[in-house]
């Protein structure tokens, strides 16, 4: 039980609260900030919106920190700004209250994302984030990865290509809207080669930028899950790097969709590195 006596009050906003201040800590150290429908997901919620409510119930117990005796020198930034909406970057209008006054007078989403990184920055900075924890009475809960980590070191290059795979492939190559595109998108290319050496299960490009998919069968066990997130990773990095030379830069973002379910620890580590999640797709 921590020390600011309505924080743990028994309420269903108090203990959504609770667990997700451990992951919101887990992301302001990996530095990447989690969508609404990510946070949700991960913690059991039936849909996004209770997380609003216990974002704003982190906010209240962080601004109580601040003002407590011993913690006027390392008042703790705003950790619930860590999550975002997923069209816009930005988190939801119930947190302008808690945030900087460069924040809260901006008047454009450029402006936002402006301040919001700078607020973000803190967070990542902040070496405080065990201690106000420890002040919560919140343990934290979640799985070490780096025992998934080996497992998808030692599934590596095992077997090939299945028939499971390659229709989930061509499904999700022909079908943009799987992975939120517009139907009408084109469609996506398939064995993208990168100079890596490494290939794009199915690469779409478009006005928006460049989306790589990296696609796992139904049968595919927590530590090929694992290997998916590991490759989304370096499609992400080689990605950037192609454009920040290219004459023509492009946003770049990656997806990993599973014909199966996402195992808990594999949905834990994607969201720490900031990779989208889509699963249970069938193909017709």
């Amino acid at each position: 039980m921590g020390t600011i006596d309505w924080w743990d009050d028994g309420s269903k906003t108090s203990t959504w609260a609770m667990r997700m201040l451990p992951i919101l800590v887990r992301q302001a150290g990996s530095q990447r900030p989690l969508t609404y429908g990510a946070m949700a997901k991960e913690v059991g919620m039936p849909h996004h919106r209770p997380v609003q409510r216990a974002a704003g119930h982190i906010a209240y117990a962080l601004e109580e920190i601040a003002g407590m005796r011993g913690w006027r020198r390392r008042q703790p930034p705003k950790l619930q700004s860590l999550i975002i909406n997923k069209a816009t970057g930005l988190p939801g209008h119930g947190v302008d209250a808690f945030m900087s006054r460069q924040y809260q007078r901006a008047r454009t989403k450029r402006q936002r994302a402006a301040a919001l990184l700078t607020a973000h920055a803190e967070i990542y900075a902040y070496p405080h984030w065990s201690d106000v924890m420890d002040l919560l009475g919140v343990e934290t809960t979640l799985p070490k990865l780096q025992e998934l980590t080996r497992e998808a070191i030692d599934a590596r290059g095992r077997g090939g290509e299945g028939p499971e795979h390659k229709a989930l492939k061509e499904y999700v190559a022909a079908n943009p809207a799987v992975v939120g595109l517009p139907a009408a998108h084109a469609a996506g290319g398939q064995e993208h080669r990168l100079p890596s050496g490494d290939q794009i299960d199915v690469l779409f490009m478009g006005a928006a930028g460049a989306l790589a998919v990296e696609v796992k069968p139904h049968a595919s066990g927590r530590d090929d899950v694992a290997r998916g997130v590991y490759q989304c990773v370096k499609y992400r990095a080689v990605l950037e790097a192609q454009s920040s030379i290219s004459d023509d830069p492009y946003d770049v973002s990656v997806m990993l969709v599973l014909g199966g379910a996402v195992p808990k620890e594999a949905l834990q580590l994607a969201n720490a590195f900031g990779i989208p999640v889509i699963d249970g797709i069938v193909p017709a």
